[in-house]
């Protein structure tokens, strides 16, 4: 479920590079819908900021920010 919410989040109009790997986003780290739609929102705007394309890179800067916004010092586990 969560990978599809990752997709469906990412709308096909956003300019990508690059392949952006939503099986391991969603593995890799359990977000709740919530901290995934956050950090979907925060790894586009870091994408505007930089003026480029949206990456897997952003998306997992912006994962790592969301874990150290509610002070989660671990990268690995549950973010609900």
């Amino acid at each position: 479920m969560r990978e599809q919410l990752w997709r469906s989040l990412i709308p096909a109009q956003v300019p990508v590079q690059g392949t952006l790997d939503f099986a391991t986003l969603s593995q890799r780290f359990r977000l709740s819908g919530g901290y995934i739609r956050n950090a979907a929102l925060r790894a586009a705007f870091l994408a505007a900021e930089e003026g480029t394309a949206l990456t897997h890179e952003h998306l997992e800067r912006a994962i790592r920010m969301e874990f150290r916004e509610i002070g989660k010092i671990s990268e690995t586990g549950t973010l609900e």
